[in-house]
């Protein structure tokens, strides 16, 4: 009997909806800094490199990776919520992947509350 206690198996595809926006954030949020830097777009005006990047629409660009920040935080929530739903429905011996420190008192199933609020999460 093969037990499922790798995080994959236990989050499904949530997992790789969350990673992978949390990527696409972290990458966005960078964005939304270095085009609002007057440094670097004072910088970047020096170089002939200016001639191929508009950095004079900078601040347009700015809200299109605003926009499209707004959107990746929702899919990663969406993804957590997803996560949230296959935890909750797992059986207890099967969460033991997500920390080996987590005991649980009873044979009594977690709730939703208790990963949401009661968590160092």
């Amino acid at each position: 009997m093969s037990e499922h206690t790798d995080l994959r198996h236990i989050m499904g595809v949530g997992i790789a909806i969350t990673r992978g926006s949390a990527a696409s954030l972290s990458f966005g949020y960078s964005m939304l800094l270095l085009t609002m830097s007057r440094n670097l777009l004072t910088k970047l005006k020096e170089f002939s490199i200016h001639q191929f990047i508009p950095v004079d629409s900078h601040i347009q660009f700015h809200k299109i990776v605003a926009c499209t920040a707004l959107f990746f935080s929702i899919v990663h929530t969406v993804g957590h919520i997803v996560n949230f739903y296959h935890v909750t429905t797992q059986p207890v011996e099967h969460l033991r992947c997500l920390t080996s420190e987590m005991n649980f008192p009873s044979d009594k199933k977690p709730g939703i509350d208790f990963w949401l609020f009661q968590t160092l999460t």
